[in-house]
């Protein structure tokens, strides 16, 4: 009785000091969707009020329950038909590579963002909506870096703390934004730097594709501006500077994973958030094929890379390659309507092909021997926490930039998507090799000790900081201020020009000098 009364106490303290939160989270896709779960679920858990926001750009928002401590405010109904298709056909183009020069020259809006930009302008424009958001009285807004419609609302509704959350490594845009250094030369977001020291031709392409990537997502962020200007006046500010202006940001990536870059003194890695020592155990029918022959690997491609949309020679070489290793069992996972690949795999003893994984478990697992994966930094950080080495094999986004970090931390294998194709053999030796070779297991062993035994975790990390930040009514002691200097500042090309420029003068002058005095020698000859 005296526990339960104690329990009570502490909860009604906590809540008494607790804050109002709401946390952004559109269903732009299940994994960024079950990211912000977490960090709903987390200051939930530490006696905060929060609210998970979630506008359903996917109708998905009753197919799971990303929270269940925090209050869920789902937004049905909205005009997605466009952001669906576009959705969709991602898995379709997954193996479309845009030519250098059109991403060079490229000249058209995102459809992806402009989509987004449309639904958000649905949103912001609900007055009764608004109206409701706004009699919360929210102390503190969390969104994603994904786009800026959430930091046009936060202001919107008066919310004068801001946490903004990459979801993944932060990009070019988000760096440049916070004034953050970012070394094309070093860090490969927009293309291979695989050499080490990147070559010229790697470094250049790497230059310029930064400088598209930059135009590109400020052309994207300044159309959302446009929008909240044209329905709430010139002076709204724009997101840009609204998002630049956030007390903290939170990564949602471990920072042993990545390649290690320049950072802030308010920038905060919460990668992990949600993951757990507990692991649920294996029903019977994962049970049986983790625990025969001499291990077990798990094939999977994420949800995006659907196999039903992908060429059917993807899984063919897939399937034909587990035949390669007939000592190791495989569970190969597949979209639900994927037919093909559930026919292929049907009589063969070391294969179970599925729609559905319990993939945390299956990793715990002591005869796992290996992850071939897209490299979703939610797969690469239960890998690491269970200590699997991996064979990344990226499509998209901040895939191929996950895949090179495993490279060069030395725990997997990087294979180019194409080689699934064109290539498979090149698939199955990179199997071979981190079967074989003790090496990659190790690193991949270091690495999950040196995640379970950080000082802190991401839960105490997430919910300390943010409980830090609201109750001394925001640090602006960490805002940095490069942030505001514009890059010819930032990068003194203006000192730069004039060093360069003096000695250019000075030889422009003494050969202006030259042919003037060859000219009046002429003259006095004369």
């Amino acid at each position: 009785m005296s526990f339960r009364i104690s329990w009570l106490l502490c909860l009604l303290v906590a809540t008494t000091f607790g804050h109002k939160i709401l946390v952004f989270s559109p269903t732009a896709s299940k994994s960024h969707m079950i990211s912000q779960g977490r960090i709903a679920e987390e200051l939930a858990l530490a006696g905060h009020e929060v609210v998970n926001l979630e506008p359903d750009f996917l109708d998905i928002t009753d197919q799971f329950v990303p929270c269940k401590t925090c209050r869920r405010w789902p937004i049905t109904g909205l005009n997605n038909y466009n952001y669906k298709t576009i959705q969709n056909e991602l898995s379709e183009n997954v193996f479309q590579e845009s030519w250098f020069w059109s991403r060079v020259f490229n000249t058209q809006t995102d459809p992806h963002q402009d989509e987004y930009t449309n639904l958000c302008e649905e949103i912001v424009t609900n007055k009764e909506l608004i109206a409701k958001l706004k009699a919360e009285k929210f102390d503190a807004y969390f969104g994603e870096h994904v786009h800026l419609c959430g930091m046009g609302l936060a202001h919107l509704l008066g919310i004068k703390h801001r946490f903004w959350v990459a979801s993944c490594t932060m990009g070019v845009s988000m760096r440049e934004m916070l004034g953050i250094p970012t070394p094309s030369s070093l860090l490969p977001f927009m293309s291979p730097l695989d050499e080490t020291p990147a070559s010229l031709s790697q470094r250049a392409i790497n230059t310029v594709l930064h400088v598209a990537q930059l135009r590109d997502e400020r052309r994207d962020n300044a159309l959302t501006t446009s929008m909240y200007r044209k329905h709430f006046g010139a002076d709204f500010p724009s997101v840009d500077d609204i998002a630049k202006t956030s007390d903290i940001v939170f990564v949602s990536t471990d920072e042993l994973l990545e390649i290690p870059s320049p950072t802030l003194s308010n920038v905060y890695h919460i990668g992990g958030l949600g993951m757990s020592s507990k692991i649920p155990v294996l029903d019977e029918k994962f049970s049986h094929i983790m625990n025969t022959g001499n291990g077990t690997i798990l094939f999977s491609l994420g949800t995006i890379a659907n196999t039903t949309k992908l060429p059917f020679q993807v899984m063919e070489n897939v399937i034909k390659m587990t035949q390669k290793f007939p000592k190791y069992n495989f569970i190969v996972k597949v979209d639900k309507k994927d037919v093909h690949s559930f026919e292929l795999g049907r009589n063969l003893k070391n294969v179970m092909v599925v729609d559905w994984v319990p993939q945390t478990s299956v990793l715990a697992h002591q005869n796992i021997k290996a992850f071939i994966t897209h490299a979703g930094y939610n797969s690469l950080m239960e890998s690491a926490y269970a200590g699997v080495p991996i064979i990344s094999i990226p499509f998209m986004f901040d895939q191929p930039r996950n895949g090179r970090a495993v490279a060069r931390k030395g725990w997997g294998i990087l294979r180019d998507k194409k080689q699934l194709i064109h290539e498979p053999s090149s698939i199955e030796n990179a199997l071979r090799e981190v079967l074989e070779k003790p090496q990659y297991r190790q690193n991949a062993l270091r690495l999950k000790s040196l995640m379970r035994s950080k000082p802190r975790s991401a839960a105490q990390i997430l919910v300390q900081t943010t409980a830090w930040v609201l109750d001394n009514d925001g640090v602006n002691e960490l805002q940095y201020e490069g942030k505001h200097v514009d890059l010819i500042t930032f990068y003194n090309i203006d000192i730069c020009i004039v060093v360069i420029s003096i000695p250019i003068l000075i030889l422009i002058a003494l050969r202006f000098t030259d042919v003037k005095t060859l000219f009046s020698g002429k003259s006095k000859t004369e």
